[in-house]
């Protein structure tokens, strides 16, 4: 199943890609929603590197949900500059999740801020309607997470 949830931020596509290369930002706007604990490497490093990611994931903090793999890519601004568009693509999958593929596109509008978009595609067997609709729940969560965030200059003790 498909989902797609975008929002504006209020900031630069280039302060928000500095954000979203970080595991600060990954654990922020997805607490307390969901909580991810690395096993491969057993620590986060702070700041993503293009390779899988092995964890294990708990819903509210309490809730087991197995182990994931995030599995992360990236994509600059286009070599043309002609737009600043960036990508951050997890070929995720898991446990409980056989496809968690999650597209961020980080871009520019006329008004000078970034449209942020979340884009994922799931599979999950039987249980797919129920992760999707959850997904509906969680991106709304991190969207909302982000916005507030860029509002404060990404001071992560604020929000």
């Amino acid at each position: 199943m498909h989902l797609e949830i975008s929002t504006e931020l209020g900031c630069s596509p280039d302060q928000a890609w500095q954000q979203v290369q970080t595991t600060r930002l990954m654990k922020h706007v997805t607490r307390p929603l969901l909580f991810f604990e690395p096993l491969e490497p057993p620590v986060w490093p702070d700041v993503w590197e293009e390779k899988a990611y092995l964890c294990r994931t708990n819903l509210l903090g309490f809730l087991p949900l197995g182990k994931q793999w995030i599995d992360v890519r990236f994509s600059g601004p286009d070599p043309a500059h002609t737009n600043q568009t960036y990508q951050v693509c997890d070929k995720g999958r898991g446990d409980l999740v056989r496809k968690w593929d999650h597209l961020v596109v980080i871009e520019g509008t006329p008004a000078g801020k970034t449209r942020y978009t979340d884009r994922l595609e799931i599979e999950a067997g039987i249980l797919t309607p129920l992760v999707w609709l959850y997904g509906q729940v969680f991106y709304r969560h991190r969207q909302r997470r982000w916005r507030n965030l860029a509002r404060s200059g990404f001071d992560y003790g604020r929000e």
